[in-house]
């Protein structure tokens, strides 16, 4: 999955990788959009990710895996938002 090849890529750079999304899509057989779907759904900064993109020059993607204490990791995955019934879009 796409996920999996970029914790893959994160593990072997120590934590930062940079990618070109166009040649990643390419590259796994899929689309950009899915890349960036997933980049915006499981890199985030409560799940200990940063994602900085840069256009022009070919453009890259950086993902940097932030170093999160235990105790803010545990935190981050006691308290994540879920919408239940009546939240989300159009609910305030």
């Amino acid at each position: 999955s796409v996920a999996n090849y970029i914790l893959e890529l994160l593990n072997q750079a120590g934590g930062i990788a940079e990618i070109q999304r166009n040649e990643l899509a390419s590259f796994l057989g899929c689309v950009p959009s899915q890349i960036n779907y997933v980049l915006t759904s499981r890199f985030t900064p409560e799940q200990g990710y940063m994602v900085e993109s840069r256009r022009g020059g070919g453009g890259y993607i950086r993902i940097t895996r932030l170093k999160l204490s235990k105790a803010d990791n545990a935190y981050n995955q006691r308290h994540r938002r879920r919408p239940g019934p009546g939240h989300g879009p159009g609910h305030p």
